[in-house]
């Protein structure tokens, strides 16, 4: 998979977000791909019919899950469960919050990763500004102490993802800019190899 040879020829971590039922066949075939979970069905008992909980993606080998997506929005009562038990599992939480207010109310939580992206940006192929970006950035960097920051609204391009690294974010990524990109296999190489140059030039 050119991810994870990427990954492991570049030293770049990735957080690869697959569906439930492809955590496991993804695992055992690849070595440096952080498998993550794209969602679960809140805080569900482990015996729920139908349901898919945490117990259940860390049996099929996923070591990440994004949580509060904005198509699958979770209330704050499921959400700290939720990353209670993650932390439990030793399984990374990615909470995904659309403004300041949602990052203050999960500051106690402490999760792995802090993603912010703004509900109307997601897909849109739009940037938030240079000095939008460095505003988020610093407001969530006073919230959070012991959290990564990711952004990752309107990235579609190995210079946007350049460019999010250069402005102090410690993630980044992309979707649709990748499945909608004239050759996605390039478009994942171009974005890894930006990420590299930005990982030398910013030291991180």
């Amino acid at each position: 998979m050119l991810f994870d040879r990427l990954s492991q020829k570049l030293d770049i971590k990735v957080l690869f977000a697959v569906p439930a039922t492809e955590i496991s066949f993804i695992n055992d075939h690849t070595k440096d791909l952080i498998v993550t979970a794209q969602s679960i069905d809140g805080d569900v008992p482990l015996n729920a019919m139908g349901k898919i909980s945490i117990d259940n993606i860390y049996d099929a080998g996923a070591q990440a899950l994004f949580i509060n997506h904005s198509v699958l929005p979770v209330s704050i009562s499921s959400l700290f469960k939720i990353v209670t038990r993650a932390k439990e599992k030793q399984i990374l939480s990615i909470v995904c919050v659309n403004n300041f207010t949602e990052a203050a109310m999960i500051q106690p939580l402490e999760p792995d990763i802090v993603l912010y992206e703004p509900k109307e940006k997601i897909g849109s192929f739009e940037k938030l500004s240079k000095e939008k970006v460095s505003e988020i950035n610093f407001n969530l960097n006073e919230i959070f102490t012991n959290t990564l920051i990711m952004q990752a609204a309107g990235v579609s391009t190995p210079e946007d993802v350049y460019e999010m690294f250069s402005l102090g974010v410690q993630g980044t990524g992309s979707s649709s800019g990748i499945v909608m990109a004239k050759d996605p296999f390039k478009m994942i190489e171009y974005m890894m190899k930006a990420t590299y140059q930005a990982k030398l030039d910013f030291n991180f």
